[in-house]
């Protein structure tokens, strides 16, 4: 039975002008009944007349990163050093006055010209440049929300943290920078504030605060992109805000979960993006239509069921593909939405197309990629026992990953990334799908081997005298087990690896400290480290004799003589070159002769 998927991808055909927005906010859907005739469903943005006072009350956010699958593009790259940049070089102060270069609408209000603070905020009052600005979230010992006067006017924060692109330490960077720039061609152009790699004040190490504020010509909408934002807490108390108010700071609204009052929030690479999309309920939508990649119209769309804030549901019913007989075979859609008056003009302008997506209907899912820590060598992971390994499954938007177990033969885990055990020794298989509705893919494997601990070594040091070679050597290892020593219990001062034994020439007592590892998955024995001491031990001084007393007639002498120290010992030889110690001439301070 063929399989048939409706993907809504991420991207626009060259078919169609670039001088428009592409819709990237689209949902997935799926068929399982076999007919190549399904509804297609898509999100269009529900663009507004916002372009007086009375009209706008307030603004919808979408959160673009989380659950409208709009995903997370920045329209710019932020380390671009091209472009105006620099023009914020003091802690805590407004910008010159910035061009937009085109009308935009704020809270009903048409402002043409901003100000940039290094805060991580724009202020459309522009009576405001080049003056010193507000830095604190915390009123007393309170955080401040929105809307305040605690804060400056007409602002959009995005987010609004205190950081310091004067901090001379990371400053001179040339990467480090708040730059302006406008993109795209009228009227689908964007105005964007790019904040990159910017220090925080106090805690200046805290470098990777990379951020976008996004402003949109004619539909007047605001994105707000975070690449990466990182907290002080020593400062603030960690605070951090996105949100906008109006002129009079008398209405404000903040993103879910990122108010001045939430938890502190904020991490490297969270890749999170907000959308304020203006409230009226004078929408300026004139129609939506599908059409093939031949410019052919397939169906207009039916916009009647909607539910997302700024956003429009349409459905495109029962568009039936013929498919070949190939399994990658692809039919491929442009949604196409017109709008009245979009650029904020007022009527009298024809329906001009300004949003269009791409949509793919396909047979079958692929299947997912694995990537993973550590890195798999040929689809395979060795790892030591009780170590952590994460499996991440790479597929389709909005794909359920199924992960199974060969042992068990069933699922073991649902989601983007499986951490499996690794607490028994040995070989274990798992598999990966991805699964949209109710369409699954062929799966996708991968080995771990799990090999054990290797247990501390027992150690065996030499005692030899000065001049001599010493030894170290260790219990019997293991298959694929070295002995390491180190010259201290801690730290990377790899003294000798071998498979057994050392013997290092010496001139003083010394002590190693050894492991074992496992060459195959790099295990080392348990901590602390095993030490050993190789014992150097002083030649002794010639020991002191007395001379026995003469006799006439032949008989036994008594000879004795001293060692100093005392506790060593004598020995007795018949020759000076010594060899084997004369009977009973061993260990002792006296010796009788025959």
């Amino acid at each position: 039975m063929k399989k048939i998927i409706l993907l809504l991808s991420l991207f626009t055909f060259s078919l169609f002008s670039k001088a428009q927005y592409s819709n990237q906010c689209t949902q997935d859907t799926t068929v399982c009944n076999g007919s190549n005739c399904i509804d297609l469903i898509g999100l269009i943005p529900n663009i507004r007349n916002t372009t007086t006072d009375t009209l706008i009350a307030d603004y919808d956010i979408n959160p673009l990163s989380k659950t409208t699958a709009c995903g997370f593009i920045p329209p710019s790259d932020a380390s671009d050093t091209t472009g105006f940049r620099g023009y914020i070089t003091t802690d805590d102060y407004m910008s010159t006055v910035r061009q937009i270069g085109f009308n935009f609408y704020f809270y009903g209000k048409l402002y043409t010209s901003l100000v940039v603070n290094g805060n991580g905020f724009i202020s459309f009052d522009v009576n405001r440049a080049s003056q010193l600005s507000h830095w604190n979230i915390i009123n007393g010992a309170t955080p401040q929300n929105l809307p305040s006067t605690f804060y400056e006017r007409a602002v959009i924060m995005g987010p609004y943290h205190d950081l310091n692109i004067a901090d001379s330490s990371h400053s001179q960077n040339p990467k480090c920078q708040i730059k302006t720039e406008l993109k795209g061609v009228r009227p689908y152009r964007k105005f964007i504030i790019n904040y990159f790699e910017i220090p925080l004040f106090q805690c200046n190490d805290s470098i990777h605060n990379t951020h976008q504020i996004v402003l949109y010509e004619g539909l007047n909408y605001i994105d707000v992109f975070i690449n990466s934002m990182q907290s002080c807490r020593t400062w603030n108390q960690g605070r951090a805000m996105i949100g906008l108010q109006n002129y009079a700071r008398t209405k404000g609204v903040m993103a879910p979960g990122r108010r001045a009052t939430d938890p502190i929030w904020g991490s490297v690479n969270m890749k999170e993006s907000w959308r304020f999309v203006p409230k009226s309920d004078n929408s300026l939508l004139d129609s939506v239509r599908l059409y093939d990649l031949s410019g052919n119209l397939v169906r207009p769309g039916d916009t009647s069921l909607s539910n997302f804030p700024g956003l429009l549901k349409v459905t495109f019913p029962q568009v039936c593909t013929q498919f070949g007989t190939g399994v990658g075979d692809t039919a491929v859609y442009i949604i196409k939405s017109f709008y009245k008056g979009f650029n904020g003009t007022g009527g009298g302008l024809p329906a001009t197309q300004v949003w269009i997506d791409t949509v793919r209907v396909n047979k079958s899912l692929s299947k997912p990629i694995i990537s993973s820590t550590p890195l798999a060598i040929s689809g395979q992971i060795t790892t030591c026992k009780n170590t952590p390994v994460t499996l991440t499954a790479n597929g389709s938007n909005n794909a359920t990953f199924q992960w199974y177990s060969n042992t068990t033969k069933s699922i073991v885990f649902i989601g983007k990334n499986f951490t499996p055990k690794t607490t028994v020794v040995g070989d274990s298989i798992y598999y990966v799908t991805q699964k949209i509705g109710c369409i699954e893919s062929d799966s996708t494997p991968i080995r771990i081997t799990v090999i054990p601990i290797p247990a501390s070594p027992t150690l065996f040091g030499s005692s030899i005298c000065a001049g001599e070679i010493g030894s170290i050597t260790s219990s019997p290892l293991g298959n694929n087990q070295i002995l390491q020593l180190y010259s201290t219990g801690s730290g990377t001062n790899l003294s000798f690896t071998d498979s057994i034994s050392y013997h290092p020439f010496l001139t003083a007592t010394t002590i190693y400290y050894g492991i074992i590892k496992d060459t195959l998955g790099g295990c080392i024995s348990p901590t602390p480290r095993v030490p050993v001491t190789v014992t150097i031990n002083a030649i002794p001084n010639a020991p002191t004799i007395t001379t026995p007393a003469p006799k006439c007639l032949p008989g036994t002498f008594t000879l004795s003589a001293t060692a100093v120290p005392a506790r060593q010992k004598i020995y007795w030889y018949s020759v000076s070159t010594g060899n084997t110690p004369l009977p009973n001439g061993t260990g002792t301070n006296t010796f009788t002769t025959p």
